[in-house]
């Protein structure tokens, strides 16, 4: 009788992946509840991830391990116990589709009897080609199934490349409509405190990232961090204020008045949103220390302006464009293909 073997490197990658992405999802709830407001993107990525994490752990007693001689083909859970056995000769069909993710490529192989169906994979057993010899010998392979199989895959990737390439179209859309809004000084409202902690450049992102942030922290209003970033970023003179302002300087940072009429002041009434996405943070259109300044309101909405007229900006567009018309083609073929 042969037995299966499994491969025990895929078996602890889904165990102590599943570990280690429930306790990112405690960490990412728990900051989440830390807060005055529960932060709603925390709690729904440290749901969705915390879900996946106990799906990752409890798969591992879902696994099956296998085993086959000249007449029967039995299949047991992990720890021995038989779930069915088949005899060869109610086998009547079978299909093996190969799939493919970052770490490599495998095959399902799927029996068909008049009344189940089992899957073996290679992505989990070693001797997956030992089990395929006996398994298919003298049995027919349903074409018809893997081309459905393969058609409805393709036509999900499509439609999925179709959403997104709208959602960044109409993103960009939006960023061109809105590019001659402008900020005034009627909006704004400058506060005044002294450095915190120590400025420097973090990485939105993680390490490849491009886009690039300064997240400044007041001895007045601890409970907030002041984000420069984005447009803000690129119209502030960054090294210049990184040289010149240390802990204990004070600085006057110039920020919109509706923020700090709802979080500061707390003279107006926070919406859904204003508690539950991002209430500790609040964004810069102008710096200065003394009588020197870093980033002016004006800076700010040139820079504004330019991001929707950029070179990268209609390159962003066209990618989007080609990203949505690439999904529209690949369902245009793959219905063509299943008529």
């Amino acid at each position: 009788m042969i037995k299966s073997k499994v491969k025990i490197g895929n078996v602890a990658t889904l165990f102590l992946g599943g570990i280690v992405m429930i306790v990112l999802a405690s960490y990412l709830i728990k900051t989440a509840f830390n807060s005055e407001y529960p932060q709603i993107i925390g709690l729904i990525l440290g749901g969705l991830i915390g879900l996946v994490g106990i799906v990752s752990c409890s798969s591992l007693f879902f696994l099956n391990s296998f085993a086959i001689d000249k007449e029967k083909f039995i299949v047991k859970t992990l720890f021995g116990n038989t779930k069915k056995v088949i005899y060869l000769s109610e086998i009547v069909s079978y299909t093996e589709i190969e799939k493919e993710n970052k770490k490599g490529k495998w095959k399902d192989l799927t029996i068909y009897t008049k009344t189940n169906k089992i899957k073996l994979s290679s992505f989990m057993v070693l001797n997956y080609m030992e089990f395929r010899k006996i398994l298919i010998k003298g049995k027919k392979q349903d074409l018809e199934i893997e081309k459905f199989w393969s058609t409805r895959v393709k036509r999900r990737l499509g439609i999925g490349i179709v959403i997104f390439g709208f959602v960044f179209l109409m993103g960009t859309f939006k960023v061109y409509l809105d590019r001659n809004t402008e900020i005034d000084t009627k909006q704004i409202k400058t506060i005044s405190s002294q450095l915190a902690e120590e400025l420097k450049i973090e990485r939105t992102g993680g390490i490849h990232s491009v886009s690039r942030v300064i997240k400044i922290k007041l001895l007045d209003y601890r409970d907030y961090t002041f984000n420069l970033g984005g447009n803000s970023f690129i119209a502030t003179e960054t090294n210049r204020l990184l040289n010149a302002v240390k802990i204990g300087d004070t600085i006057e940072l110039d920020i919109k008045l509706e923020a700090f009429e709802k979080k500061i002041s707390k003279t107006k009434d926070l919406s859904f949103f204003d508690k539950t996405v991002g209430y500790h943070y609040i964004s810069i259109y102008g710096i200065r220390k003394g009588n020197s300044e870093y980033l002016k309101l004006s800076d700010y909405n040139l820079q504004h302006k330019k991001n929707a007229t950029s070179i990268g900006f209609w390159t962003l567009v066209l990618v989007a464009f080609g990203v949505l018309i690439h999904g529209v083609y690949m369902l245009i073929v793959n219905k063509k293909s299943t008529i």
